[in-house]
């Protein structure tokens, strides 16, 4: 089967806090894929993530070098567990095979998750 490879994803792969505009402390942490797995052209990523109230979880797609980066999952996550999280991804299509992508979960205010949710409709579903 074809893979694609997964990079390192940004400092939030390191659970390093964040500091939200309303002084809040955010922490993403993606438990898998790890930084540089083969994946397919789909899967789950998972992890844990401290969200302040009022704030919304996303989870984004790129392909390493392309401007374009895309929403995964259909919309906000919901946690589980009180902060744990799935993430379902497409990190691509056959055309993509070998190429590197990078997975961007990322905590969103309450007005940017409206403007997410009314745009939803114009990235392909996942």
């Amino acid at each position: 089967m074809p893979h694609l490879t997964l990079a390192a994803v940004l400092a939030l792969v390191f659970a390093v806090p964040l500091i939200s505009a309303d002084g809040g402390t955010c922490k993403i942490n993606i438990e898998s894929p790890l930084p540089g797995a083969r994946v397919s052209r789909s899967g789950t990523v998972e992890g844990t993530v401290v969200v302040p109230l009022g704030r919304f979880l996303w989870g984004f797609a790129h392909l390493v070098g392309d401007s374009e980066i895309w929403p995964q999952g259909g919309g906000s996550r919901v946690l589980q567990d009180g902060n744990r999280y799935t993430l379902r991804v497409r990190y691509g299509e056959a055309p993509d095979i070998g190429e590197t992508f990078e997975v961007i979960p990322a905590v969103v205010s309450a007005d940017q998750n409206a403007q997410l949710q009314s745009e939803e409709g114009l990235w392909d579903d996942n």
